[in-house]
């Protein structure tokens, strides 16, 4: 978002990569501009030229819009084969600063005067986005002279209760007016070098997302559905929650406690749903982390929930039987960051091994290729990593009985395109020893079409593992043959489509092929539709019971499984 003169607001998209402007007084959406080709439109800034300029994914360009007749103008791509041309900001003199991403990272500087990119000094390298002020380019950490980019002394200090400290610049906040700066929990102001920075008091900032402030001054962060607002006459920062009733978004994940409730939670969202499944009343969480990103699936232990998040890499513990308190860090609480080790997203979900730890499969960081399975304590805190089991690829598929992971891996990065050269591989690792005792390549795929997520799942009566590769018919592996078996039946059964498969601890599994939910017997690799949803089945999850729980849109629904003759608990 960014606001323009006029009582307008821009606004980028992502998925179909268009501008949209929107009157503030009329309160209606005046102009959608399409940017032809690009998916995503990132942050924007307004040049000394009196465009706005932004930057986009996938073709990792710079475009900028006249604010008066709305043409956009295509700037090219600066820095090939960067995807990404992740933040724009700019200098004083009309010049824009863009800082590319992923697979050759680089700072750029582009003239609209000549219409050419020249590499940005090495002091600049590695910065992410700016703001001018006085005679200086402020970044979060470097100041740089605003006309030669050279970097000068950081020019900001605080005064806390134990002494003057150095602070960061808090760049959602700063412009050409005021810098604000951060210090653990606290804001502050510099309006002047020559002045000390003003403390602006108030509490509640712990894990807000500021976003701006307005002309009185006043700061405005987001808090998963609160508004958080200083009021700097009052030396208080009050919690408004946003009076709009979020809409239904589809489950990314769905999870069964086993005690009568679904879990689930949305992609692009840190917060987690609890539904009873009898009454299908639902309880929304605020978020489990101010990290951005979402929780990829959680597990549990003793009636507490652990969850794997994207994208600080976090194993979070939530209790929903002791008092919510996400601003003292109590509960929900981190247990531990795999991103300290570079290990970003949990495209392979959690799950406790019978040893009562947590094993979850990780991508790394952006820019790179890998992946790892972290096997974390959850009452110590204690974790360790098996790196790479089948080589530099991302886990997107695991499992796991007393002695083994079963690992299933996807050749995509974080922000990197496929790789051409690659095949996403199946395996059996020791976890001892991390020593791989089975591996196998996927004979069928389209590298430009493979999906990011392997379902795998291992049927704990028969000890068989489940998986299925971009939407390929499931296979069946077993243990102790150490093969693929009864490869003729399961190629009658429909490919798996759903993000993961569910086990129903009686000898058969189900997933989700198209809007079919599919049971597939484990011992004969015979299968049956068991249901038909109105829309494609994403999540899915099973209690042992007999009930069956699958995500189709924005609705969940109870698939009942129980023999006649049996009675639920």
């Amino acid at each position: 978002l960014a606001p323009l003169a006029g009582n307008r607001v821009a606004y980028g998209t992502f998925y179909d990569g268009h501008i949209m402007i929107f009157d503030l007084k009329s309160r209606k959406w005046i102009k959608d501009v399409d940017v032809a080709g690009e998916k995503y439109l990132w942050n924007f800034t307004l040049g000394a030229d009196g465009r706005l300029y932004g930057g986009t994914y996938d073709g990792g360009k710079l475009v900028s819009m006249n604010l008066e007749t709305y043409e956009v103008k295509d700037h090219g791509a600066g820095a090939p084969p960067n995807l990404y041309a992740r933040f724009v900001s700019s200098l004083p003199d009309g010049r824009i600063v863009i800082r590319y991403s992923t697979e050759k990272p680089v700072v750029k500087v582009y003239d609209p005067k000549s219409g050419s990119y020249t590499t940005a000094p090495e002091e600049m390298q590695g910065i992410k986005n700016g703001v001018p002020w006085q005679n200086l380019f402020i970044t979060a950490e470097k100041a740089f002279d605003a006309e030669t980019l050279k970097q000068v002394e950081w020019p900001f200090r605080v005064l806390t209760g134990s002494g003057e400290t150095t602070a960061p610049a808090q760049m959602d906040l700063s412009s050409s007016g005021s810098i604000y700066l951060t210090y653990k929990d606290d804001i502050y102001r510099v309006d002047n070098a020559d002045e000390p920075a003003a403390l602006i008091p108030g509490e509640n900032y712990h894990g807000t997302r500021m976003i701006g402030v307005t002309e009185g001054g006043r700061l405005v962060g987001v808090r998963g559905q609160e508004l958080v607002i200083s009021n700097p006459d009052e030396g208080s920062a009050e919690l408004k929650a946003i009076p709009v009733k979020p809409k239904p978004r589809p489950p990314l994940f769905l999870a069964s406690d086993n005690s009568g409730h679904v879990w689930g939670g949305p992609e692009f969202g840190q917060n987690v749903f609890i539904m009873n499944a009898n009454s299908g009343e639902t309880t929304n969480t605020q978020v489990v982390s101010y990290q951005g990103g979402e929780v990829y699936d959680v597990d549990f232990k003793g009636g507490v929930a652990y969850m794997a998040s994207y994208s600080g890499g976090e194993i979070i513990r939530y209790d929903p039987l002791e008092v919510w308190n996400e601003i003292g860090k109590q509960n929900p609480k981190r247990v531990h960051r795999v991103a300290e080790e570079g290990y970003i997203r949990p495209a392979a979900g959690c799950t406790f091994g019978p040893d009562g730890k947590l094993y979850s499969g990780w991508w790394i960081g952006y820019g790179k290729y890998g992946g790892c399975i972290c096997i974390t304590d959850v009452e110590a805190g204690k974790y360790r990593l098996i790196e790479n089991p089948l080589g530099a690829q991302g886990v997107s598929g695991l499992d796991v009985d007393e002695k083994y992971a079963y690992v299933a891996t996807a050749i995509h990065g974080n922000g990197l395109p496929v790789m051409k050269d690659k095949a996403p591989q199946f395996g059996m690792v020791e976890l001892d020893s991390g020593k791989v005792v089975f591996q196998h390549d996927f004979d069928q795929y389209n590298d430009e079409s493979t999906t990011q997520s392997t379902p795998l799942i291992v049927e704990e009566q028969t000890g068989r593992v489940a998986v299925s590769k971009d939407g390929l018919s499931v296979q069946i592996f077993d243990p102790k043959q150490r093969a693929f078996i009864l490869k003729e039946e399961t190629a009658k059964a429909p490919g798996a489509t759903s993000f993961v498969m569910a086990s129903m601890h009686n000898g058969k599994v189900v997933y989700g092929a198209g809007s079919d939910v599919v049971e597939l017997d484990m011992t004969t690799g015979g299968h049956r539709v068991i249901a038909t949803l109105p829309e494609l089945v994403f999540a899915i999850t099973a209690d042992p019971v007999g009930f069956v729980y699958a995500s189709a849109g924005t609705g969940v629904y109870e698939i009942n499984l129980i023999p006649e003759d049996e009675d639920r608990d």
